[in-house]
């Protein structure tokens, strides 16, 4: 709603379409801790991370829990790590 954008400073239309997707910001802001470098998600994260986090009409995130199940070692915590950064530098910016 238009509360929920004015107390952000948004007009509704920013709230509504971010002006950088969270998995692009991920990808150009974040540094892999493991290989010191940018991150790099594979396809099947990228398409997994642009649903889970989608934003409703009013600019909430659609989903209150994502669950993210993969095998040992491939990068569910750096995920988890890339989407807290996100979260704590943009989301209510």
């Amino acid at each position: 709603d238009d509360a929920f954008a004015e107390a952000r400073g948004f007009a509704k239309a920013q709230v509504e379409t971010r002006v950088e997707h969270p998995v692009t910001w991920m990808e150009k802001h974040f540094i892999d801790p493991i290989t010191n470098s940018l991150m790099r998600f594979r396809p099947h994260q990228k398409r997994i991370l642009r649903r889970a986090l989608m934003l409703n009409a009013d600019g909430h995130s659609r989903y209150s829990m994502v669950i993210w199940s993969e095998p040992k070692k491939s990068g569910k915590t750096t995920v988890a790590a890339a989407v807290g950064a996100y979260v704590a530098n943009c989301m209510f910016c």
